[in-house]
């Protein structure tokens, strides 16, 4: 009987034996899996925080933009301005040389009419 009991002892053995194998290597596939989740949980949070960091930096990098903008408008507006101005005063100055040419003119044709007034 114990010859035949070997077999089934050595048999059940070698099934315990697989078993607690089997029972750690489940238990590192779950330290495994645990670290996977917090690494995952991490990677997540990372990518929340990286994600907004982004947004942030946009919204600065837009806010810049539109101040440069808002820059180039002013700077377009008073030279827009200016060059209005540049042609007033020349319309200015080119009606003015036509007035001072009227009078210039009046002012000969008066000195010869007293010339002529001083001759007779």
């Amino acid at each position: 009987m114990s010859g035949a009991t070997d077999p089934v002892l050595a048999a059940i053995t070698a099934l315990a034996e697989r078993f607690d194998r089997l029972e750690r290597e489940t238990s590192g596939l779950r330290e495994d899996t645990t670290q996977l989740r917090e690494e995952s949980s991490r990677l997540r949070e990372d990518t929340t925080r990286l994600r907004v960091d982004l947004m942030a930096r946009l919204d600065r990098q837009q806010d810049m933009l539109t101040s440069i903008r808002n820059d180039i408008g002013v700077n377009m507006a008073t030279a827009d301005r200016v060059r209005e101005a540049n042609k007033a005063t020349r319309d200015d100055v080119a009606q003015l040389a036509s007035q001072v040419s009227v009078i210039h003119r009046r002012l000969i044709q008066l000195e010869e009419r007293f010339d002529r007034q001083a001759g007779t």
